[in-house]
């Protein structure tokens, strides 16, 4: 989950999942707190502490092509973008079949 330092409010939450020689990661936010800066942090926070374990090589993230935003703040969290997934993810609150998404890496 995150959470606010300050009052220990949930924000939303960050995923880390294992690979071979990395993670792949994901996360939400809750719509009021957009913008603010968060996930970013939260993100190259998971980022440096990952990369820093010897057996740690490479972190992705997938987004949807058109979630700007999630591009963004890939983007400022130091990762590179790869390339683009055809038809690679379903998102449910946008359309029952599958979406093009960008492919984000941060490598050691």
């Amino acid at each position: 989950m995150l959470v606010r330092k300050s009052d220990a409010q949930v924000l939303g939450m960050l995923d880390a999942r294992a690979t071979d020689h990395g993670l792949n990661i994901g996360y939400v936010l809750a719509r009021e707190h957009w913008g603010q800066g968060h996930v970013p942090e939260a993100v190259r926070g998971l980022a440096e502490i990952a990369l820093s374990r010897p057996t740690v090589f490479r972190i992705e993230a997938t987004c949807d092509v058109e979630n700007h935003p999630s591009a963004r703040v890939l983007e400022k969290s130091g990762f590179v973008r790869e390339g683009r997934l055809a038809r690679y993810t379903v998102h449910p609150n946008l359309s029952p079949e599958p979406r093009d998404c960008w492919m984000y890496a941060r490598l050691r």
